[in-house]
């Protein structure tokens, strides 16, 4: 039994990276890590969604911003209505990316677009 504990406590996603933009929605909010990768390379950008039941990962990206630190500059939200988002991420060596969230029965869901 302790061994399938800790194996499943193994596989769960731990955050990863620092937050560098948070997004509030009611008690849930969506939260964006980054990890910068080695001298120049891109960041590793993770999606969490973050409740009171707990934090659950979304999905993650790579964004190219010249080895700059992330900022919420980086990383926009509007409103498409109905349950449904835009979130759109910039780096300064590639065009923006433009992700689709949207509320499901379970907390949110995301897709690029």
């Amino acid at each position: 039994m302790l061994g399938l504990v800790l194996f499943l406590h193994g596989c769960s996603r731990e955050p990863s990276g620092e937050v560098f933009r948070s997004f509030q929605f009611g008690v849930t909010e969506l939260e964006l890590r980054a990890t910068p990768g080695w001298a120049f390379g891109s960041h590793s950008v993770d999606f969490y969604e973050v409740s009171p039941a707990g934090r659950r990962h979304l999905g993650s990206t790579e964004l190219d911003h010249d080895g700059a630190r992330l900022t919420e500059r980086n990383a926009a939200l509007s409103t498409l209505g109905g349950g449904c988002w835009e979130l759109t991420l910039s780096g300064q060596q590639q065009e923006p990316q433009a992700w689709l969230i949207e509320r499901t029965t379970s907390g949110f869901s995301i897709k690029l677009r």
